[in-house]
C-alpha cells in the first residue's frame, strides 16, 4: 500500500500480488485516506501486517502477527530497518525494474556517455543547493568529457525559471530528463552513470541503491539518518545550503570521478 508518486517503485517487485495505491485526502474520517485503507483491509484476516508509519490503523486490522516500525534519531534508517526485520546482516536496498523500463530509459540517452546525473531539486527548498553553485560546479574541468543528465520534477524548483537558468549556463553536453518517465526509469540510467550529485531526495536514495557512486548534499536534514546508504555525504556548514562552496564539492568529486581523456576535437 503506497502513494501514487511511489507506486512505480513497487510495480516490478517479483513477489508482488497486489499493489494498493491511495491518495492522501483531508476531511472527516469517512472522507480521509485512512478510511479508504481501513475499508479495503478490514475484511481480510492477514498473516502479517507491517506498519512503517507507526499509525493507529494497523491496530484496527485482524492479523496473526503485527510489526510496527518506530524510528529513532542517531542511526541510519537502513540500520534501523535491519534491526526491525531482525536481520543479522545489513539490508541492501534494491528496486526492481523490467526490460521495457530499461529500453525506454536508455533510448533517452542521446550520447554514449560517460554520464553524471544531477538532481538539483527536492520537495523542500531549504534542502536544495543554489543554482549558481551547481553552475560553478558543473562547469569545472573535473567534468570535462562527461555528459550531464538532469533529472527531477520541475515544480520542485524554487522559482519558475530555475531549471532553464541551469540548462542555459552549463557549458557541456546536457540530457534533460526533468518531468520525464517514472522513478523506475532512472534505475538503469544510474547503473550506467559514473556519479550522482543532488539534494537529499528520493532520487538520491535510488541512485545509492544501484551502486552508482552517490554524493548527497545536506543542509538542514539529518544526514546520519537519511544520508545515501554507504555513500558520500557533504554537509553544508551551519546547515545552510548556500554556505556550501562549489570548491568543497569539487574536492569530493575528484576522489570519485575518473578523469576523461579528451580528443583533440573536444578539447
Amino acid at each position: 500500500m503506497t502513494s501514487p508518486f511511489s507506486s512505480a517503485l513497487y510495480e516490478a517487485f517479483p513477489a508482488l500480488e497486489e499493489l494498493k495505491v491511495v491518495t492522501k485526502s483531508k476531511g472527516s474520517w469517512r472522507q480521509s485516506h485512512w478510511w479508504k485503507i481501513w475499508s479495503w483491509a478490514v475484511s481480510t484476516r492477514w498473516d502479517l501486517v507491517i506498519d512503517m508509519r507507526s499509525s493507529m490503523l494497523s491496530l484496527c486490522l485482524l492479523s496473526k502477527r503485527r510489526k510496527t516500525f518506530r524510528g529513532v534519531s542517531g542511526r541510519h534508517m537502513v540500520s534501523q530497518f535491519t534491526d526491525f526485520m531482525q536481520r543479522s546482516q545489513p539490508l541492501s536496498p534494491k528496486i526492481w525494474y523490467g526490460q521495457n523500463d530499461a529500453n525506454e530509459a536508455l533510448a533517452m540517452l542521446s550520447s554514449s556517455g560517460p554520464y553524471v546525473v544531477v538532481a538539483p531539486f527536492s520537495n523542500w527548498g531549504p534542502k536544495d543547493w543554489p543554482i549558481h553553485c551547481y553552475v560553478s560546479l558543473l562547469n569545472h574541468a573535473v567534468f570535462d568529457g562527461y555528459t550531464i543528465i538532469l533529472t527531477g520534477i520541475s515544480r520542485d524548483a524554487p522559482v519558475a525559471n530555475a531549471l532553464q537558468a541551469l540548462v542555459d549556463q552549463i557549458n557541456r553536453p546536457i540530457i534533460n530528463l526533468f518531468d520525464w518517465g517514472h522513478l523506475r526509469h532512472m534505475l538503469p540510467i544510474f547503473e550506467r552513470s559514473a556519479l550522482f550529485i543532488g539534494s537529499d531526495s528520493g532520487l538520491m536514495h535510488l541512485s545509492a541503491s544501484t551502486q552508482c557512486p552517490t554524493v548527497g548534499l545536506f543542509g538542514p536534514t539529518d544526514a546520519v539518518r537519511y544520508g545515501p546508504w554507504r555513500n558520500t555525504v557533504i554537509q553544508a556548514p551551519g546547515e545552510k545550503m548556500k554556505s556550501l562552496s562549489a570548491e568543497v564539492v569539487v574536492g569530493h568529486v575528484k576522489q570519485l570521478l575518473p578523469m576523461q581523456e579528451l580528443s583533440e576535437d573536444s578539447a
